[in-house]
């Protein structure tokens, strides 16, 4: 059915993807410009979907980023209402406190 997934089997299969795309095995300082110069001068549709495809991950980035904060936000907004809440409680228990009437 599916093979597990391990850091072998990854590193094999990105090995085996980059040979097939005839990409280097090692490049680690490698520029945006030496790499569409490189790689999709010949072939500008693949720069078109590879720029396409990184749209999208940013898109997705962005949203779970808003995602996020939207429930910092509503996580904030629910420990505002406990504490309110507390609050309350606290004073219906606690007995005004009255001062004392000093006798002469």
């Amino acid at each position: 059915m599916y093979k597990s997934l391990d850091m072998t089997s990854i590193q094999s299969d990105a090995q085996t993807t980059s040979s097939r795309l005839g990409l280097p095995k090692k490049e680690n300082n490698i520029s945006v410009k030496e790499i569409i110069e490189k790689y999709y001068t010949q072939n500008p549709d693949l720069l078109k979907h590879a720029l396409i495809a990184k749209i999208e991950e940013d898109r997705k980035q962005a949203a779970n980023d808003r995602l996020k904060t939207e429930q910092a936000r509503i996580q904030l907004r629910q420990l505002d209402l406990k504490l309110i809440q507390e609050q309350s409680n606290q004073q219906r228990k606690s007995p005004m406190m009255v001062h004392p009437v000093q006798w002469k």
